[in-house]
């Protein structure tokens, strides 16, 4: 769970929460600033951490959900070296392609 560890207030009166998250792979840690309101969209309000933090990088959002590190999620994680089309038929179920007739 992504909790505060501390927080602040900023000129404009908005409040800072910064946190100190451990990487659960390396236990590295990475330091991240946010505002207040733009937590409470995503913890409380459950917004899409893309669209609430577009600024933050893909790596920091990552850091923020999972806990780890985006080097280290592509360490355990080791993106696919080329497309081999087994996703093929669940994009044409999932996109209403499928021609099988399927019942789900």
């Amino acid at each position: 769970m992504t909790e505060p560890i501390n927080n602040t207030l900023t000129v404009d009166g908005a409040p800072d929460y910064h946190f100190m998250k451990r990487c659960i792979h390396c236990k590295g840690s990475t330091n991240i600033g946010v505002k207040a309101n733009k937590f409470h969209r995503w913890h409380v309000e459950m917004h899409l951490i893309q669209n609430v933090w577009p600024e933050l990088t893909a790596g920091q959002r990552e850091v923020m959900i999972s806990g780890m590190h985006a080097t280290c999620w592509d360490k355990v994680f080791p993106p696919e070296m080329e497309d081999d089309g087994e996703d093929e038929e669940l994009n044409a179920i999932s996109e209403g392609r499928d021609t099988n007739n399927r019942w789900w």
